[in-house]
């Protein structure tokens, strides 16, 4: 029962945010994953993990590529997590041109010691935003009918304490172009294959 209660809710905020430019909103990461996946997205998952300060980052190949900056404050790679090198200034993500319709993650403004502090902003470059508390472990995300070409991340409300834009996670969904789908379907054949014998 309790699955159909859930399915009904999905249905209700897919159906909610249609009328709003044909993008859903949501903060749960398993509400997301089953939207993208009923639209027969590929979702891929990135990670920050190599410590170190860089003028930008970037990710994925082809459909899934991604680049992400935080103007001239430069990013900040520790402890698993992207920042903003400095206070106040806005995380921008842009994504392959045509490909990406979800994005999703762990974004949150981040204090001097890195834990998580004020309200963050997260918007599409279509106008569309979310705002939530700031939590390491909260999850946002956007699944649109037309393809999403960047984020930014940023302090929803204004103050004296130095706050940074942070990414925790990133998840991007999207549909492969046509010679990518050919190779996964290849590789999954050779896989069951292997399984076989």
């Amino acid at each position: 029962m309790s699955r159909i209660k859930c399915a009904l809710g999905l249905a209700a905020l897919a159906v909610t945010a249609s009328a709003e430019a044909g993008v859903v909103t949501t903060s749960s990461q398993s509400a997301f994953n089953l939207i993208t996946t009923s639209r027969a997205y590929v979702r891929e998952s990135f990670a920050f993990t190599a410590p170190g300060a860089y003028s930008s980052l970037a990710g994925g190949t082809a459909w899934n590529a991604w680049s992400m900056s935080a103007g001239s404050s430069g990013l900040e790679v520790a402890g698993g997590r992207a920042r903003a090198a400095d206070a106040g200034a806005t995380i921008t993500i842009t994504f392959a041109p045509g490909s990406v319709f979800g994005v999703g993650g762990n974004f949150f403004m981040s204090n001097d010691a890195g834990g998580p502090a004020s309200q963050v902003r997260i918007a599409l470059a279509s106008g569309q935003s979310y705002v939530a508390n700031s939590s390491a472990t909260s999850f946002a995300g956007f699944v649109s009918t037309e393809a999403i070409t960047s984020i930014t991340i940023q302090r929803q409300v204004a103050g004296a304490d130095p706050q940074f834009a942070t990414v925790g996670s990133l998840v991007v969904a999207g549909v492969p172009a046509p010679g990518s789908v050919a190779c996964l379907a290849a590789a999954g054949l050779v896989g069951s294959r292997r399984r076989r014998r």
